[in-house]
C-alpha cells in the first residue's frame, strides 16, 4: 500500500500545474525570503526543482527553487537586483504575505 502511495504521490508531483490563477510578491528582502524558504521546506513543502547548485552564479546573481505541497505550487526567485520573488496560487501567496508581514 505505502508502495502505491509513493507512486501516486510521485505522479502528482510530475503533473503540470494550471498558473492562470497565480499571483506574485516581488522585492521581498533577501532575510525574509530565505526565512520563508526554510520555513515552508520544513512545514512539509517538497522541493521539486531549484536552479544548479554547480552554476557559478547560484546565489550569487541568482537563485530559483520549485515547491510543491499536493497539487499546489510556489516558485521561489532571488537576484541581486530585486532580490526574493514569490509566485503561486493567489490564496497561498497572499497567506504568506500576511504570515510574515509582507506587503501585498
Amino acid at each position: 500500500m505505502r508502495r502505491l502511495f509513493l507512486w501516486w504521490r510521485r505522479r502528482l508531483e510530475r503533473q503540470p500545474v494550471d498558473t492562470s490563477q497565480h499571483v506574485t510578491l516581488e522585492n521581498i528582502d533577501t532575510e525574509v525570503g530565505n526565512r520563508i524558504l526554510d520555513t515552508l521546506k520544513a512545514e512539509g513543502w517538497r522541493q521539486v526543482e531549484q536552479f544548479s547548485p554547480l552554476a557559478i552564479q547560484k546565489g550569487i546573481d541568482y537563485d530559483s527553487y520549485r515547491l510543491r505541497h499536493g497539487l499546489d505550487e510556489l516558485r521561489l526567485e532571488w537576484d541581486n537586483w530585486f532580490e526574493w520573488k514569490i509566485s503561486g496560487p493567489g490564496e497561498l501567496v497572499e497567506e504568506i504575505a500576511e504570515r510574515f508581514s509582507l506587503p501585498k
